[in-house]
């Protein structure tokens, strides 16, 4: 199974909370492939959307972000950090407040044209 994973940005729990500074081991952003398969299914993706993976210092890139092959430390990391559907947003409750309202002023236009 193809598992790729996508780290936009450092976060705060990337700094020291004293001086700021990057602690060692802190994830760099960038696009994470579980394995070998999955970084070639990734491949095979961006060649099917007629794109190329540029080269870069630190390993090839994709969208300005580089793609790496995460280390098993990573994997972990990312398993445990995993967000199932990160674009649905939870569904509104019903507003019943204002659908009372609708209502009571449906009735009295109702009242007003009798």
């Amino acid at each position: 199974m193809t598992t790729i994973w996508l780290k936009a940005a450092y976060t705060r729990e990337d700094r020291d909370p004293k001086t700021g500074d990057f602690l060692p081991g802190a994830v760099p952003p960038g696009i994470y492939c579980a394995d070998e398969a999955s970084f070639e299914a990734f491949k095979e993706g961006v060649r099917a959307k007629g794109k190329v993976l540029s080269p870069g210092l630190d390993g090839p890139g994709y969208e300005g972000l580089s793609v790496r092959i995460a280390t098993p430390e990573q994997v972990a990391l990312f398993t445990v950090s995993a967000v199932d559907d990160p674009g649905r947003r939870p569904q509104r409750p019903p507003q019943v407040a204002g659908n009372r309202q609708a209502k009571r002023a449906a009735e009295a236009k109702a009242r007003r044209r009798a």
